[in-house]
């Protein structure tokens, strides 16, 4: 994604927002980028930001014994560090929540929605963030193309594409883009032209002390390839065919790349757990010789009229195109379907399961659910859903010493019901680590 300020969600209809920050780590001779700030805007709230301090050794909260910033509306918060650790601060009477641990998460009770993303350093690239994700809750009203709970009618868009609809690629405008090409370099053209801030006006960002917006603006730099082909044997070996592990393996050793598969090891657990599209298990062993039976299952908050079910396409990650038809798994409304079970008083859940065989660790399969009504799927409703990691192949070694588990999120973080978080997993434009 190359460096600077971007732009991650915002919406065509009014002021709302997200941005992040992008830094650049590593060799001279290749490109990779962490995040370390991340800001919200939203119209009769706070603009809110945490971003990691350059160079300010007081006023931050240390987690991981990385210096994290809070900004609220610009100014720096001087009293609330050990409150923010110690079970969290309630900001604008109670509408905004802020916490903050091995996770950093950002509330608005009001709409069921939160922020959230992971904190953690490695000796190569030092701090950074990482899993940032936004979850909200769908509200269906019986419609048969549900609308979203969240910015109702609004049109968002941004680096990772929208949460509300299958386009991936959009112009800096929200127009729809076709990217044919997915190769490093053009995703990359993509990012830095559409979606790299080029003026401090267009920043919602505020600056610590001593720096600007010009110490974070690169987006003119080229694109400059890592050649994972200098990967060393032991690297090879960890990573397999995994991209991001290979990267973070030649910029910054062995044990970055190991940091790198526990981050996203631990991604891939808590998305099982609490999406609202579900693999399970997503995380295979790979050279098992015998396919990997996952189950796969859609869960809804509320029952939405005339939902007959929904189509299972694989996806290709190469092309960015929709495959074939893998599956359906229908309600038990109609006649002869028994896959679908409803669970309580409104909660519906369609499942079925599909057998996946990995011939090499870090293999990613790909998948998108489409809502069926009779025969008829409903390519432009809410609920088209896309996994572009939905499961992904370890070695079998390292699923059994890798050790996730401090990576995760809190409990206390998650929805209590099954949520929509964006992006779903791992973007086809994360070009970074």
């Amino acid at each position: 994604q190359g460096e600077g300020e971007f732009v991650l969600l915002k919406s065509r209809d009014s002021t709302f927002q997200i941005q992040a920050r992008f830094r650049s780590v590593g060799p001279s001779d290749g490109m990779a980028s962490v995040t370390t700030g991340i800001a919200i805007r939203d119209e009769g709230y706070p603009t809110i930001q945490f971003s990691l301090a350059e160079r300010a050794e007081s006023n931050v909260v240390m987690i991981n014994n990385c210096p994290l910033q809070i900004y609220i509306d610009g100014m720096l918060q001087t009293s609330m560090t050990e409150a923010v650790l110690n079970g969290g601060v309630d900001v604008d009477n109670g509408r905004v929540r802020i916490q903050a641990s091995r996770w950093g998460r950002l509330e608005y009770p009001e709409h069921r929605l939160s922020l959230n993303f992971g904190i953690d350093r490695s000796t190569a690239f030092g701090c950074f963030l990482f899993g940032e994700s936004l979850d909200y809750p769908i509200s269906y009203g019986g419609a048969v193309t549900p609308r979203p709970g969240y910015r109702s009618g609004e049109r968002l868009y941004g680096l990772f594409g929208s949460p509300y609809s299958s386009q991936i690629f959009f112009t800096s405008e929200g127009e729809a883009l076709q990217l044919t090409d997915s190769s490093p370099e053009a995703t990359y053209k993509y990012c830095t032209e559409q979606f790299c801030l080029q003026s401090e006006d267009d920043s919602i960002f505020t600056y610590e002390d001593g720096m600007s917006f010009a110490n974070f603006s690169n987006c003119e730099a080229p694109f400059s390839p890592i050649d994972l082909g200098s990967a060393s044997t032991e690297v090879l070996d960890l990573c397999g065919r995994d991209v991001s592990c290979l990267t973070d393996g030649v910029v910054g050793g062995f044990d970055s790349a190991v940091l790198t598969l526990e981050a996203q090891l631990a991604e891939d657990i808590q998305r099982a757990s609490s999406s609202a599209l579900r693999f399970d298990p997503a995380v295979i062993p790979a050279f098992a010789g015998a396919p990997t039976v996952v189950t796969v299952t859609v869960e809804l908050v509320s029952v939405i009229e005339d939902l007959t079910g929904f189509a299972l396409y694989e996806m290709d990650s190469e092309t960015l195109m929709q495959g074939t038809q893998v599956l359906s798994f229908l309600s038990p409304a109609g006649s002869g379907f028994s896959d679908g079970i409803v669970v309580g008083d409104v909660d519906l859940v369609y499942s079925g399961e599909v057998q996946l065989t990995s011939n090499l660790a870090g293999d990613v399969f790909a998948f998108r659910v489409v809502p069926v009504i009779g025969e008829v799927e409903i390519n432009l409703s809410t609920l088209v859903m896309t996994a572009w990691s939905a499961v992904r192949s370890y070695s079998p070694v390292l699923i059994s010493s890798l050790q996730p588990s401090s990576l995760l999120m809190p409990a206390s973080y998650r929805s209590p019901v099954p949520t929509y978080s964006f992006p779903p997993s791992t973007s086809p434009t994360d070009t970074q680590r």
